[in-house]
């Protein structure tokens, strides 16, 4: 769910014009998710994380990845959907 880190660190919730294969890749499955940065046990990992998310090569991969589920969003092709979720897989193996 690639909005999950926005729940997580309190930003707002900005939804993607982009496909979303299942309920819980949408904005409103964080509604559920309980977990924050805020939390006093997980402020290392929330550490850890920021830095992570706010890396050169996360911000590549991540940008790479929502612009590939924007344009299955529209792709009707089902070779190229193919190829498009592979390219989506080896970015989330990389991360």
């Amino acid at each position: 769910n690639t909005y999950l880190f926005d729940k997580f660190f309190g930003n707002p919730i900005v939804k993607i014009d982009k496909y979303e294969y299942s309920n819980i890749d949408i904005p409103k499955f964080t509604e559920s998710f309980e977990y924050s940065s805020k939390q006093p046990e997980l402020s290392d990992f929330s550490d850890w994380l920021l830095k992570y998310i706010e890396s050169e090569k996360f911000s590549m991969l991540s940008t790479k990845f929502i612009d590939i589920y924007k344009r299955l969003k529209t792709e009707s092709d089902t070779k190229v959907r193919g190829h498009l979720i592979d390219l989506a897989d080896q970015l989330q193996n990389e991360a």
